[in-house]
């Protein structure tokens, strides 16, 4: 990362809140030697990123507060600035920050990306993934906040529908010899619009995107 600064975003809906360093995003050798990782603690979600001034490792931790790492649909967004400034948000807040001083020019360019894991297999991360994005700049909040409100599919919430009032029917004809049938009209509703799949999310310093469904996944 020649910026010297990083974005990781997950949409993710954990199985519970009791697993323990489990592996949700990493770009890492093994266990101990890593260039950044999102992971699960317990009740809290945990964040390490390596810097000239850190451990191989990625320490000192960040961690959001306790009892934010729960079963639900949740964005989970790191960011780290060329500053050094570190942010965890959570649903479009900012839930924790610090400083993390250093660059990113000892990171090792052939560390894998491992979702849900770590390339050994021994921390696996229980739950749901629906999206998964790393950028090579610090995203703003207001950007955050756009990411956010594109919600897991990048669509966005559904765009409320206006309602149609059907027309009113027309009158039954009158006649004074033959009994005619009413004539029928037939109204059909205006169909419910969906958003777009990837509008609304920032797209400057995307590296990687993942989005996935049930049984699958996609690129």
């Amino acid at each position: 990362m020649a910026s010297n600064q990083i974005t990781l975003e997950a949409w993710l809906k954990p199985a519970n809140s009791t697993q323990s360093l489990s592996r949700i995003v990493a770009l890492s050798q093994d266990r101990r030697n890593r260039n950044a990782l999102l992971a699960q603690n317990a009740d809290r979600y945990h964040v390490r990123l390596r810097t000239t001034s850190t451990d191989n490792s990625g320490n000192p931790r960040l961690e959001s507060p306790a009892d934010t790492a729960l079963p639900d649909l949740t964005h989970l967004v790191y960011t780290r600035d060329a500053s050094g400034q570190e942010r965890i948000y959570l649903n479009g807040k900012l839930e924790q920050s610090g400083s993390r001083t250093g660059t990113l020019a000892n990171w090792d360019t052939g560390d894998p990306l491992v979702l849900a894991n770590e390339i050994t297999g021994d921390r696996p991360w229980l739950g749901e993934l629906h999206l998964v994005a790393i950028y090579d700049q610090a995203l703003s909040s207001a950007e955050v906040t756009q990411n956010y409100n594109a919600g897991p599919d990048g669509g966005g919430p559904l765009p409320t529908p206006t309602p149609t009032t059907p027309p009113p029917p027309t009158p039954t004809p009158t006649h004074t010899s033959t009994s005619m049938p009413s004539p029928t009209h037939t109204w059909t509703p205006t169909p419910t619009p969906t958003g777009t799949p990837g509008s609304g999310r920032v797209t400057e310093g995307l590296a990687v995107l993942y989005t996935f469904e049930e049984g699958g996944g996609s690129i």
